[in-house]
Parts: C-alpha cells; sequence; structure tokens
C-alpha cells in the first residue's frame, strides 16, 4: 500500500515522497489535482468538493491521472507526465480560487458603490431643503 510501512504518513504525504523520485508517473495528491480529475459539475462537487484523504480516493486519483496522460499521450507526439497533469490542474485551481475572490470583492465593491450613491442622493436632498 501506500503509506505502510511509514508511521504518522497518510496517503498525501506518502504521493509527495513517492512524487518526489518519480514525478512523471507518480501524481501528487494535491487539493487541485484531486478535485480537478474528480471534477462533476453537481452541487455540492467541482471545485468544492470535500477530500478525505483516504488511500481509496488516492487510488481513483492514480486511475484518472493515468487515464488522462494515455488519452493526451495519444493525441499528441510527446508524453504527458504526472507532473504536467498536476501543473495544470494547479493552474485551474488557482483560477477558479481567483475568480471566486475576485466575484466577492466585486460583490463588495458594488454594494460600497450603491450605499455611497444613495449616501450623495440623501445629501443632496438635505442641501436643497436647507
Amino acid at each position: 500500500m501506500l503509506a505502510k510501512g511509514l508511521r504518522g504518513v497518510g496517503p498525501a504525504t506518502a504521493s509527495l515522497l513517492l512524487n518526489t523520485y518519480d514525478p512523471e508517473r507518480v501524481p501528487f495528491f494535491s487539493d487541485e489535482l484531486f478535485r480537478w480529475v474528480m471534477f462533476s459539475g453537481g452541487k455540492g462537487n467541482g471545485w468544492d468538493r470535500k477530500i478525505k484523504y483516504s488511500a481509496k480516493e488516492y487510488q481513483e486519483l492514480y486511475k484518472r491521472v493515468e487515464l488522462l496522460r494515455e488519452k493526451l499521450s495519444k493525441d499528441g507526439e510527446k508524453t504527458i507526465t504526472s507532473i504536467q497533469v498536476e501543473m495544470a490542474a494547479y493552474v485551474l485551481g488557482r483560477q477558479q480560487t481567483e475568480g471566486a475572490k475576485r466575484r466577492r470583492i466585486g460583490e463588495e465593491d458594488e454594494e460600497e458603490t450603491k450605499t455611497e450613491a444613495e449616501e450623495d442622493k440623501t445629501n443632496k436632498r438635505k442641501r436643497r431643503k436647507t
């Protein structure tokens, strides 16, 4: 098994150790990679998917990364490595996170702008009355 024989080391850390030895074939159990290869568009899934960091989840992640590598390598002339799949997942995960932050910041800015505009109207009315 992945973490067997290593005390106090779970599947994610064990995958990191193996990944440093063979980054071309062994994917690191990162949040972004897991969420991307296990992506499903249903409610509560996708980039919000909860991760248990279990050996079973890593086995499924590994299978899906292998299938993706095989498919992409067949379509092109180059062999796609696990580290390249991880890089793509990292970028997509960061875009998702940054996009969500931008939306939240944008929403706050809109609310502040509306509040400021309403205050300006109120102040103008007060000035007209006096």
